[in-house]
């Protein structure tokens, strides 16, 4: 298929154009810029959270109020170490149900494990 000269230009702008709005983000919902709305957070959930962006911050020096949430994940734990096992601890071999939070510090990101009254760093640190 062979187009006019004119044809291939409005072509050209055509694709430039949906281009254009696909990098930006416009006409898809998704707010400009470089960060995503936080994900809704379970209410029992919350208070692991909180603690997990207060370890971040103490941890990197950081205002708590800089963190983000990337991502909340329900998850089930094959023992109690949460998935971050430290060398030379034992740890009770029960399913133990919890979450993979992601928070987000600048353009580094961090995960923490949480389950009941337990919040850890599981990342590599």
């Amino acid at each position: 298929m062979d187009l006019a000269p004119q044809s291939r230009l409005a072509m050209r702008f055509i694709l430039a154009a949906i281009g254009l709005l696909v990098l930006t983000g416009c006409g898809l919902g998704l707010p400009t810029g470089s960060s995503l709305p936080e994900p809704t957070i379970p209410a029992e959930a919350a208070p692991l959270v909180a603690e997990a962006k207060e370890k971040l911050a103490l941890d990197k020096g950081a205002d708590p109020s800089q963190i983000t949430v990337k991502s909340i994940e329900a998850f089930t734990f094959n023992d109690s170490s949460l998935g971050c096992p430290e060398p030379g601890r034992s740890y009770l071999q029960v399913l133990t149900p919890g979450y993979v939070i992601v928070l987000q510090l600048g353009s580094e990101t961090y995960e923490y494990h949480a389950a009941r009254n337990t919040v850890v760093r599981c990342d590599g640190k």
